[in-house]
């Protein structure tokens, strides 16, 4: 069998000399054997030139210099406890540690028993250890590698010219550069040169397989931050196998190449950001739907009752930048002899500590554990019934006992009010409370007899109790008839009978409290439609990072209803994943507050850069407080419609041609109108979004009855071809056929039908595909003979929005992908993606006159040119340019 290593000759040191201590971890193992690898590495070390010194573990305190620190071996897992603030000292002033082993880094301390050492099991690192240094926080795991796949990567082939491509296998530590449910975390601050790695399948945060990298070996070099100027070479490695066996020919070369370059000197960041933070008033209730800058906020609802005795948990908070967090509420099991079902005391802790720190607390039903929660009674797949009175009455009566308890205390801002996250997605309540009160739906609020309800719904039923639920099925395109229409209205009614109850019992016990109605994607407007009835109700929106299209669906209704919108970013990935693509959605849709979710704040870490950026544009925003513009413009969106129309899966909509991406890409401003919901008055025109082809009754006649008192609809051929609950389709009851063909060569034209005092416009075709650009332009000027609004024109054609302030607009930009954004389903595919983007130069021309503009995130002035300013936008980000008018 060929050799693995080359041989290769003691190198000289190189450069300026550096002190070399090697704590002798063989002391608290060896008891007297042959000398081990803390040995070897001194005599490598002096055999290259190096003054090094092997220290015992009850001298490395004293031994450490801080004023002329050098660098700091610790191989294995021991360490004298006394020694860790002098450590930590140590590389404050700008030391550097190398650390090898495959175990838990500086995580356990060695205490004397007689004349041996051993492990002290009281021991807990400190924040600085546990969090090696302030930058990251290193998730490992240790994996036996049957074959010899490590690999050098670039600089690593540097480091080590003597090694072959193929290093010999064993077991190691890797820290995870691309899985984020394994994840490396530093801030913009720290440099991460990865030396030897490795390729391995894991399970991604959707359960896939997926392949990903780890590093076995890579240097830390800290450019700001408390340990500034310090390094850290770790290495996953078991002492005294692989790369750092003494017995290897090339070991004193290996040592010296990794010595040498740990001891170069590193320059401080050019990190000039001020902290995010600064300059802003403290959050309040009454100022969180106008706050003058961002709201940025973890989603920790099932972590931060556990975490709240963690110092990292607060520091995590304070270097992301967050000024708030999303607590979950801490249920109980069961019910407590005095009918408590919240842990009272769980919860103090959370709002005690975040007055301590300084944060915000925004107190969140949600959980992923509501099957095991016994006082809520039976429960669906979607959860507990809401038409459970137990349930029901018990939920009530936590969330105001939770809004009486911290109604004086400013730490709590804000509440969420809905109990998890498909309370207002349509849903068959299958539960004997849900069948119960579906009958009596029928019986009281329809008032059809038994014999009528048959007829209606074309069923037998030998008494109440057999009268059926709608049931999904593939069998037909839709499912259409009075079962779905009468089932639809009846959980629309229940859902907001029950939520009124609770906002209506939150604002008895604190009237100030803003609340929040979680949604996912489609089915917002139903929220939208209940917190209009209320003041300082917002909803939100899970998860914009999934699909390129929501800022259509929640800043249009927001606008519509008139209600406020937070977002939620989901699981984050590595650092320029799919992320800032979140954040453009955060900013394109005006969204009145971030959550950054799952997982706790750490989970920041990688973007933490992306987050600086976005906050220094939000805060230029909401100072100036910018306003997406009102439109008579709007589209007409699907919601709840689709749940029972198709399989319940929101993914899939996404497959179905509709607008709201090319209407972003367009530039217009426009607003949107629920389809379940709709609310017409002061709108001009309406844009079928193309996925409408099911209609409900009340939508069709409420369309036609707008454009016969004038309104322009412009509609497809599959626009309203169903009504819901069986009756005559939009085009037969308006007496026509949508049945416009497509124009010479498959361009897109339309075709006029007058309706009363308004018109009928019908398309061929939906252009929802942007690189037809002779289709994408017709619409673009059928849009401007309607008169549509566009502020600035961008080319070429880039996700914008405009927002106005006095004397001012500001544009944001971002090039959004579908290709990118489904990336972030399998983090692997992320470079590919990223790659297929290009970096663009876009021209922006106003259509109102400015006298200056600048780039808002860099604070950069940008060149005007007759009347258009150029800006360069990076593939995946995004930014924002202020023109002053």
């Amino acid at each position: 069998m060929a050799p693995i290593y080359r041989w290769a000759p003691i190198p000289k040191w190189q450069g300026t000399p550096v002190r070399v201590d090697v704590l002798d971890t063989d002391a608290f193992h060896l008891n007297g054997q042959a000398p081990g690898l803390p040995q070897a590495m001194v005599k490598a070390l002096e055999l290259g030139g190096c003054h090094a010194r092997l220290i015992p573990p009850s001298k490395l305190a004293s031994a450490l210099e801080r004023q002329k620190p050098g660098l700091l071996v610790i191989s294995g897992l021991g360490f004298d406890e006394n020694a860790a603030p002098d450590i930590l000292a140590f590389l404050k002033h700008g030391g550097g540690l190398w650390l090898i082993g495959r175990g838990p880094i500086l995580s356990k301390a060695m205490v004397k028993l007689g004349a041996k050492w051993v492990s002290d099991p009281a021991y807990r690192a400190p924040v600085g250890f546990r969090r090696i240094l302030d930058g990251q926080n290193l998730r490992f795991r240790a994996r036996q590698f049957a074959t010899p796949d490590f690999q050098l990567t670039a600089r690593g082939r540097r480091w080590f010219p003597f090694f072959f491509s193929s290093n010999p296998a064993t077991s190691a530590a890797i820290l995870s550069a691309n899985n984020s449910t394994c994840y490396l975390a530093t801030p913009p601050w720290v440099s991460v040169t990865p030396i030897l790695q490795v390729g391995l399948v894991q399970k991604n945060w959707v359960f896939q397989n997926d392949l990903f990298t780890g590093w076995i070996m890579a240097l830390f070099r800290y450019g700001g931050g408390r340990f500034a100027g310090a390094r850290v070479l770790y290495c996953g490695l078991p002492c005294g196998q692989s790369l750092l066996s003494p017995s290897r020919p090339t070991f004193a070369a290996t040592v010296i190449a990794c010595a040498q370059r740990l001891a170069v000197p590193y320059p401080l960041h050019p990190w000039t950001r001020r902290p995010p933070l600064v300059g802003l008033p403290p959050l309040t209730r009454k100022n969180y739907f106008r706050y003058p800058g961002p709201i940025f906020m973890p989603l920790d609802i099932s972590g931060a009752p556990q975490r709240v005795r963690n110092p990292l948990f607060w520091e995590n908070l304070r270097l992301a930048g967050f000024n708030a967090f999303d607590s979950g509420i801490v249920w109980r099991r069961n019910v407590d002899a005095a009918g408590n079902v919240i842990d009272w005391p769980r919860m103090d802790r959370v709002v005690t500590a975040a007055q301590k720190h300084g944060l915000r607390v925004v107190f969140d039903p949600y959980t992923f554990a509501w099957n095991q929660m016994a006082w809520a009674g039976p429960q669906g797949p979607s959860g507990p019934s809401f038409y459970n009175p137990l349930f029901r009455k018990r939920f009530i009566h936590a969330m105001n006992s939770l809004a009486k308890r911290y109604a004086g205390n400013p730490a709590v801002v804000a509440m969420f009010a809905t109990p998890y996250t498909g309370t207002s997605s349509f849903h068959i309540d299958a539960t004997a409370a849900g069948k119960v009160a579906w009958q009596q739906y029928v019986r009281k609020t329809l008032g059809l007899s038994l014999s009528q309800a048959e007829r209606r719904y074309s069923v037998h039923c030998a008494t109440w109790a057999d009268l059926p639920l709608p049931r999904p099925t593939l069998d037909r395109p839709y499912n259409l008839g009075p079962l779905w229409s009468d089932y639809l209205q009846f959980f629309i009614r229940g859902y907001h009978r029950f939520m009124r109850q609770v906002i209506k019992g939150i604002r008895s016990q604190c009237p100030d409290m803003p609340l929040i109605l979680r949604g996912s994607y489609l089915d917002v407007a139903i929220n939208m439609t209940l917190a209009s009835e209320f003041s300082g109700v917002e909803t939100h929106c899970e998860c914009i990072e999934t699909s390129p299209d929501v800022e259509g669906y929640y800043r249009g209704l927001g606008l519509r209803y008139g209600v406020p919108t937070s977002a939620e970013n989901g699981w984050p990935k590595s650092r320029g994943g799919p992320l800032r693509m979140a954040l453009a959605s955060f900013l394109l849709g005006g969204y009145n507050d971030f959550m950054y979710s799952f997982g706790g704040p750490e989970w920041a870490r990688p973007s933490l850069d992306a987050f600086y950026n976005a906050e220094e544009d939000v805060r230029a925003l909401h100072q100036r407080h910018a306003h997406y513009p009102a439109s008579n413009v709007a589209l007409l969106n699907p919601d709840t419609t689709l749940y029972m129309s198709r399989p319940d899966d929101y993914r899939s909509i996404q497959d179905v041609p509709h607008l709201e991406f090319l209407m972003e890409r367009l530039g217009f401003n426009f607003e949107c109108v629920a389809a379940q919901f709709p609310k017409l008055n002061g709108l001009k025109v309406i844009i079928d979004d193309g996925a409408n082809e099911v209609l409900t009754a009340h939508c069709r006649n409420a369309l036609i009855r707008w454009v016969r008192e004038g309104g322009d609809l412009i509609v497809f051929p599959r626009t309203g071809q169903y009504t819901l609950d069986g009756s005559a389709s939009l085009p037969a009851a308006l007496g026509i056929n949508f049945d416009c063909p497509p124009g010479p060569q498959g361009l897109l034209f339309s075709r006029v039908i007058p309706v009363g005092k308004g018109r009928i416009i019908e398309l061929p075709f939906v252009p929802a595909n942007h690189h037809n650009k002779p289709a994408v332009t017709y619409f673009s000027r059928l849009l401007v003979r309607l008169g549509a609004i566009r502020e600035v024109k961008v080319s070429p054609r880039v996700n914008s929005a405009c927002f106005n302030a006095p004397g001012r607009t500001y544009v944001v930009l971002c090039n959004k992908s579908h290709r990118y954004v489904h990336a972030f389903f399998r983090e692997s595919t992320l470079p590919a993606a990223k790659a297929s983007l290009p970096d663009l130069t876009l021209k922006l021309t106003p259509s109102f006159a400015f006298r200056e503009a600048k780039d808002v995130g860099h604070n950069l002035p940008l060149p005007m040119h007759h009347g258009a300013v150029t800006i360069n936008l990076d593939r995946t980000h995004f930014t924002v340019v202020e023109f002053k008018r």
